[in-house]
């Protein structure tokens, strides 16, 4: 045997390297998992504060919901808190003054009709009757205004408040001025304020606790300014 038969068979160096197994070469493709980015834990104050910002947010939420929902049994659906508390769509506010002028007059002409004591005047009786209609008529407005925001919502169009507030106070003077004969010496007032919150639920739309609620609002300003014409009288009387 030869030696070159005898020498071991050596790799040529100058031949191309062998190609990568399939798993070694799966394994080099793979994407590295994304970092986790971890945020740095809340410190104690901060949440304090937002706790605190979100309780305030559910108190202020129940307080107008609660004010809001006039009444769970009422028929109507709730409205929202952007929703007038006159319905815009009410409008025809000239019509109204007309029919408040006229219950006026008639009222008027009712109170000076039932003046049996000669001392009391019939003029008397008719100026204080347009008198109380308008200054009442007013504080209508005024009460309708102040418990649109406690409600929270805008009042509406105050040229038809106004002029429905008028047919209201004009409706109930129209029976205080009337002598119906009765014992009870106060069925006046009562169907005065009878006809005053019919007027209210049927022109305004309102629920009938709405309604009640804004002629208790409306009462108390009618006792204030009472009450203050009663202090001015005193006083001129004094000096």
């Amino acid at each position: 045997m030869s030696d070159e038969s005898a020498k071991p068979l050596q790799p040529d160096a100058t031949s191309a390297p062998s190609a990568p197994s399939d798993a070694a070469a799966a394994y080099d493709l793979e994407p590295a998992p994304p970092p986790s980015h971890t945020p740095p834990p809340k410190s104690e104050a901060v949440k304090r504060a937002i706790e605190l910002e979100k309780q305030l947010e559910r108190e202020e939420m129940e307080r107008r919901t609660s004010v809001h929902d006039d009444d769970e049994d009422d028929d109507e659906a709730p409205q929202p808190l952007t929703q007038p508390l006159l319905d815009p769509r009410l409008k025809n506010s000239n019509f109204y003054f007309g029919l408040a002028g006229a219950l006026t007059v008639i009222a008027a002409w009712i109170g000076a009709a039932n003046v049996v004591n000669p001392e009391h005047s019939q003029l008397a009786v008719i100026i204080s009757t347009i008198y109380n209609t308008l200054l009442h008529s007013a504080t209508g407005l005024v009460a309708a205004w102040g418990w649109a925001r406690i409600e929270a919502r805008p009042l509406g169009a105050w040229r038809d408040v106004f002029a429905r507030m008028s047919v209201a106070v004009a409706s109930a003077w129209l029976f205080f001025n009337m002598q119906l004969g009765l014992d009870i010496k106060l069925e006046e007032p009562l169907l005065g304020i009878g006809a005053y919150l019919c007027v209210l639920i049927m022109l305004m739309r309102w629920t009938p606790k709405r309604a009640i609620r804004v002629a208790c609002l409306h009462f108390a300003l009618i006792l204030v300014v009472f009450l203050a014409m009663v202090l001015h009288v005193w006083a001129s009387r004094g000096a």
